[in-house]
């Protein structure tokens, strides 16, 4: 995990030090402590956020175009095929 860190700055500085501490020869980075769910700030939905309701409408739309785009394919390739 330590080669895949999503901070260039947390990565390995070059592939020599990779294979070091891969192999127990070079010594690995400290690990950062887990955030806690008591440390998470409460979600408020604040003036100008879209509510549960808007987006729950948003959501269902795409799930009825996502339906309607899968039934149109089957048909086409159902329509195109001898059988």
């Amino acid at each position: 995990m330590w080669a895949m860190s999503m901070h260039p700055d947390d990565r390995p500085l070059s592939v020599a030090a990779l294979r070091d501490g891969l192999l127990g020869q070079g010594p690995l980075p400290v690990r950062a402590t887990a955030a806690t769910l008591a440390d998470a700030l409460p979600v408020t939905t604040g003036k100008g956020s879209p509510s549960n309701d808007q987006l729950g409408a948003g959501n269902m739309v795409l799930a009825i175009l996502a339906m309607l785009l899968l039934a149109i394919a089957v048909v086409v390739t159902l329509a195109g095929s001898p059988i």
